[in-house]
């Protein structure tokens, strides 16, 4: 079973005030495109990834508000920083689910390959037996919780 697609996340008003809501990155952390957006959709029985790097986190939701009328699902990922879950929203996890820092959101984490759609450029799976988060792979021992 698929982790709750940010469509149904943005309709919690906790969460969608979240999501909205710019996190904080010190300065030394804002530089570059700090921010990537994942988007997913299916075509044909085929399952289709989108990833656009961004230099803002206001970029970055102007891109989900987009692809999220085509797209099945979308996801902004923090390369620089992790968020643990706030204490309000740990009711919106399902409980096949865990929270993932790097993502801000309920995710999957379970074994992948280097075909991950997150870490095909990057040769990072020194252990592929790591349960990696569905949308940045980033491991559940490190951004899980």
């Amino acid at each position: 079973m698929p982790p709750p697609a940010l469509k149904e996340l943005l309709d919690y008003p906790e969460y969608r005030k979240y999501f909205l809501q710019t996190p904080h990155l010190p300065p030394h952390l804002a530089t570059g495109n700090p921010y990537d957006v994942w988007g997913r959709r299916e075509q044909a029985g085929k399952v289709f990834w989108r990833y656009t790097p961004c230099p803002t986190y206001r970029e970055s939701i102007k891109i989900v508000s987009v692809m999220l009328k085509t797209y099945e699902d979308a996801c902004v990922v923090s390369r620089r920083r992790s968020f643990a879950m706030p204490d309000n929203l740990k009711w919106i996890v399902p409980a096949d689910c865990d929270w993932c820092k790097r993502c801000r959101r309920p995710t999957i984490f379970g074994k992948c390959s280097p075909r991950h759609h997150a870490l095909r450029k990057m040769p990072v799976l020194d252990d592929i037996t790591d349960a990696r988060c569905h949308y940045c792979g980033g491991r559940q021992a490190t951004f899980g919780g």
